[in-house]
């Protein structure tokens, strides 16, 4: 099929196809990798001992180092344009942010879209992204790809895994323990399940950070 550069990205309603999209095989994927590491950080391999409550910090750093390596790991198809998420991610939230794009850097107002029937509020529309991080991407590039907006995705999910580590840290409980409960939050049940909605995965993230 085409790769993401060839389809427009006004055709919101386009999207790659391709095995590693299913959120099924996702989440066997994960649930086959998450034994094998606790098996491994049990071995020492990682260099995670056996940890009381005041030396918990000592395995932190290798702790992140392997949740931000298994991150790559598990999105790579995504980050280097394989494959994209698709449905409402494309249909609506791609949609959104391109609207945002072409508003902010032709100098008009972003919080009114007169292309949705007779115009519609954006500022009224909590899904538009005009008040959430996701204006960020809009405001790097005028022409948000697929690509830029699935790693923004992404990017919130490592955000949310490295937050978990870090309440696993100031709790003093275990880093490998830690890496398998962020690794469950990022690409567990929720997230695989919902990763198409990007509003959505913002307020999952952005929960794990107020933790």
């Amino acid at each position: 099929g085409s790769r993401s550069a060839a389809v427009p990205h006004c055709a919101a309603a386009t999207f790659l196809q391709h095995p590693d999209c299913d959120p099924a095989q996702f989440c066997l994927f994960l649930g086959r990798l998450l034994p094998r590491l606790t098996r491994i950080s049990s071995l020492g391999v990682l260099g995670l001992k056996s940890l009381n409550h005041n030396s918990a910090p000592s395995g932190y750093g290798i702790a992140a180092l392997a949740l931000l390596a298994s991150w790559v790991v598990l999105c790579a198809p995504w980050l280097f344009g394989d494959v994209s998420i698709p449905y409402d991610a494309k249909a609506h939230f791609q949609a959104q942010v391109q609207f945002l794009a072409n508003a902010l850097h032709s100098g008009q107002s972003p919080f009114w879209n007169p292309h949705v029937f007779a115009g519609s509020p954006q500022i009224a529309d909590p899904q538009s992204l005009i008040l959430s991080p996701a204006v960020l991407v809009a405001l790097i590039d005028p022409t948000p790809s697929f690509q830029l907006v699935d790693g923004f995705t992404f990017g919130l999910l490592a955000l949310g895994g490295l937050s978990i580590l870090m309440l696993f840290r100031d709790r003093g409980w275990h880093p490998a323990g830690a890496i398998v409960a962020a690794l469950g939050f990022a690409f567990g049940a929720s997230a695989a399940w919902r990763i198409q909605h990007i509003g959505q995965v913002q307020s999952f993230a952005f929960f794990a950070i107020a933790l």
